[in-house]
């Protein structure tokens, strides 16, 4: 077996029709490489080679923002979250969306807590989202921002801390 030293600096090539690019060993798949694709070794474990790939692509292409979540999510005791947005700049992750109250309840003042998680779940961000006069099958939007990276970020959840 070759060691990582011995395969520095040298360039390779798929020699499948296709192999997976996946973001760590075993982890989730954020490409595919078709065979014959030029790679470079930059690190190993015992069956995975971590590698570098290099190419052009089109400036339209590419975003720092994940896809929007459009999907609806219900959390007791009855509040709905959907169209949930998250944007990285600098440093920045900006998570916008909208609630909507289905508590049968009306609410002077609600705490949402929101968690980001990297790729293996562990928590890699916190916020707080705070919606004042929160009235019974109301719908209101809210925008919070966390300190991270929206590259790190591979799922979220939100939850309900409280309210009066």
């Amino acid at each position: 077996m070759l060691t990582l030293t011995a395969w520095a600096k040298q360039l390779f090539f798929i020699k499948v029709n296709q192999e997976k690019l996946r973001i760590e060993p075993n982890g989730r798949a954020i490409a595919t490489l078709p065979k014959n694709t030029q790679v470079e070794i930059i690190g190993s474990t015992d069956k995975w080679i971590k590698v570098k790939v290099e190419g052009w692509i089109s400036k339209e292409s590419i975003s720092n923002d994940l896809p929007d979540d459009k999907d609806e999510k219900i959390i007791s005791p009855g509040f709905v979250y959907r169209a949930i947005k998250l944007r990285g700049n600098n440093g920045r992750i900006n998570i916008s969306g909208k609630l909507t109250n289905q508590t049968g309840k009306d609410y002077q003042l609600t705490t949402f807590i929101i968690r980001l998680y990297n790729n293996s779940g562990s928590p890699i961000g916190t916020s707080y989202i705070h919606i004042n006069n929160f009235a019974n099958n109301q719908t209101k939007p809210f925008n919070v921002t966390t300190a991270g990276y929206l590259s790190q970020v591979d799922d979220y959840s939100i939850e309900f801390e409280g309210g009066i």
